[in-house]
């Protein structure tokens, strides 16, 4: 009897031991598993947190940079108008002094020394262009810009030597221009009415220096540059704020990308985690 009863004990155990054994270890295996699972769930809510306040950063700097940018846009404006305004002040002053230093009268007389000049000048140039001298000196002067693109384009020359060379043609392909200066100069008819018209070209050209010396002393128009200067100014500092500004959007929407990344990447984590503990 007592040799029965240990008998049923000891079967007893192993058949407890057998069936424990395996539910012992799927609760280690579970255990585990929800252990990795809580890990990378966590992993995944943090990168997510994370791409949640990039996002919010982008956001802020995005809206930083349109604020920068309609900073720049009045600023542009306000420039341009006070360019105008420079430029009417200009203006105005400028027709009173042109008024005042009679600048059309002396244009007037320009013209007609001009159409006076090339009227005289006309025949002896014609007679000129026809003789073998001037055809002879436009060859060469031609034969000169020729040379003168082969000197250019040569590129084995060295600095001293392209110098000496294009000097030396330069001055050959000056030939015409010599050649009708003279015939001019020696003419008794044309030489009086090509002073006439370089007195008057030069009586125009020291009214407007006298007319612009007036005018960039005007306080109005002092005042009305000064205006303009600050305005570029601030434009410049607005042009400054708006490409730091773009910079760090550049800069935010780049961690963006890295956090959708980093989630995507501990998402995909958690999906193989799982797919093992499913398999085991």
């Amino acid at each position: 009897m007592h040799i029965r009863s240990l008998t049923i004990l000891i079967l007893s155990a192993i058949l407890i031991q057998a069936t424990t054994s395996p539910a012992m270890a799927d609760n280690k295996r579970n255990n585990k598993n929800s252990a990795q699972e809580k890990k990378d769930d966590a992993r995944v809510k943090a990168e997510q947190a994370d791409l949640q306040r990039v996002r919010q950063e982008l956001e802020r700097d995005e809206k930083h940079l349109r604020e920068m940018q309609k900073d720049l846009a009045e600023a542009q404006a306000k420039l341009k108008a006070a360019g105008r305004a420079e430029q009417d002040s200009r203006t105005s002053i400028e027709a009173k002094q042109e008024r005042i230093v009679g600048i059309d009268q002396a244009l007037a007389i320009q013209e007609e020394a001009r159409k006076a000049y090339e009227a005289a000048a006309a025949p002896v140039l014609a007679t000129l262009k026809d003789s073998p001298t001037y055809k002879a000196a436009k060859a060469r002067a031609e034969a000169a810009h020729e040379e003168l693109k082969k000197i250019r384009a040569n590129p084995d020359l060295s600095f001293e030597e392209r110098r000496r060379l294009e000097a030396s043609a330069s001055q050959r392909a000056l030939g015409v221009s010599d050649a009708e200066r003279d015939a001019l100069n020696a003419d008794p008819k044309v030489k009086p009415l090509k002073e006439k018209h370089d007195a008057a070209q030069t009586k125009v050209a020291e009214l407007r220096s006298k007319i612009k010396a007036v005018v960039d002393t005007d306080p109005s128009v002092k005042s009305a540059h000064q205006h303009t200067e600050k305005a570029r100014e601030v434009v410049d500092a607005a042009e400054a704020k708006v490409r730091k500004a773009t910079q760090e959007v550049a800069a935010a929407r780049a961690k963006v990308n890295r956090e959708a990344n980093d989630v995507s990447r501990a998402i995909t984590a958690d999906k193989a985690n799982d797919n093992k503990g499913k398999k085991k």
